[in-house]
Formats: C-alpha cells, structure tokens, sequence
C-alpha cells in the first residue's frame, strides 16, 4: 500500500528487531535502514546482533536500502492523559457558587469539591457539624495555597447525586472548558 507523500516523514521507530523480534531496552544500541519497496517507504530497526549478521551476510542484504542510521532507543514519553474537564474551570465554579451563598448552590458545590477532591486539588481535612444550624461541613484545604474551604454536604442519595452531577456537566459545558 502506498503512503500519501504527506505521510512519508512519519514512520515510527520500531519497538523490537526486524530479525529477532526482541524488544529493545532503554540505551540499547540500532541499526536502522530506509527502504522505498513497492512504492512504499519501509523502515526496518535492528539490534545491534541482528545488524552484525546482515553485514556478515554480505553487502545484498542491505544493498537496496534508501538510508543506513545507528541510533540509542529511547520508549517514547506516556501519553498524557487529557482533562476531560478543565481544573481551573471547576475551581473557578467552586468558589463562585462558595461566594453566593445561595442555597440552590449547595449540591452544586459539593459535586465540585469532590470533583477537586479526586484530583487531589482539594484536601478534605475535617468533617464538623455547625453549631446552631445543624450543617454538616467538609473542610478542604488546598495543597497550592493553604486556603481552607468549607463546603457544606447536603447527604445526597446516589440518585439526587447522578442528577447533580449531570446538572454539573451541562453547567461545565456551558461555561466552556478553559
């Protein structure tokens, strides 16, 4: 199969030898060699062994091929993971609806303190029950800064909280994610 000429700068390095089909490790030595077969670019890694052999094998072996390199392998980087939801977005939102005071806004709040909490954005420190009032309160502090937030838990059910969450979702999704 032909690659789109546009494709042809982007032939990943192998993650085993050609010959052997042994995985190369960290620092290890290659061998690489560019071939243009079947109007197709095919590259072709091989350990240090395996290079040794082609060469012993004679100059035919490799003859044919487009570009000879030696390279240390190096596994690429994991991938990072990409947010879903923007932290900054749902801290911005916390301390909104914190800020209001509204009782419509609670189990906002809470949803998006445990969403910190997850990621470890917010640590919870302490649960209290207000003097007077009968709330009950999460303290969370966050690592960044110190600062201390108390988001009061309204003890949703799994169902009420499927349903927060949801609201949550629309509301992040309306906001935009940053």
């Amino acid at each position: 199969m032909a690659r789109n000429p546009q494709e042809w700068n982007r032939i990943k390095r192998a993650k085993r030898c050609a010959r052997c089909a042994r995985g190369f490790v960290e620092g290890e030595q290659y061998a690489s060699l560019l071939f243009f077969r079947d109007a197709d670019y095919v590259r072709e890694d091989y350990c240090a062994p395996c290079r040794s052999a082609l060469v012993a094998e004679g100059p035919d072996s490799a003859a044919d091929a487009v570009s000879i390199w030696r390279g240390r392998f190096r596994p690429e980087p994991p991938k990072e993971k990409a947010e879903p939801i923007a932290r900054n977005t749902v801290e911005r939102l916390l301390r909104k609806y914190l800020d209001s005071r509204e009782p419509a806004h609670v189990n906002f709040t809470h949803i998006l303190a445990l969403m910190l909490e997850r990621k470890r954005k917010l640590l919870p420190r302490d649960r209290v029950v207000e003097p007077g009032t009968g709330r009950r309160l999460v303290v969370y502090e966050s690592p960044a800064d110190g600062e201390t937030l108390l988001v009061e838990d309204p003890g949703l059910g799994v169902p009420q909280a499927r349903e927060v969450q949801r609201q949550v979702r629309e509301l992040l999704d309306i906001e935009g994610v940053e």
